[in-house]
């Protein structure tokens, strides 16, 4: 059985890219990346395996961030 990843995304336009592209479960949060964040904190465990996607614009310092609260 193949595990398909949850998606986690700031805002909706990113979300309904992941979903067109075939995933399934997609979570997003509020348009901002504390909201990202706050999601993030409330539904992964430490331990968790995260890919962080990111344009060449950033706004905060998310991977920093979800490291300090356990994620790798």
């Amino acid at each position: 059985v193949q595990r398909q990843p949850r998606v986690l995304t700031v805002g909706d336009k990113t979300a309904q890219l992941a979903r067109d592209r075939g995933f399934k479960h997609v979570e997003t949060a509020d348009g901002e990346v504390e909201g990202l964040y706050s999601l993030c904190e409330q539904s992964l465990k430490p331990k968790d395996h995260v890919v962080h996607f990111a344009g060449v614009y950033s706004n905060g310092s998310l991977a920093e961030r979800l490291k300090s609260i356990g994620l790798q």
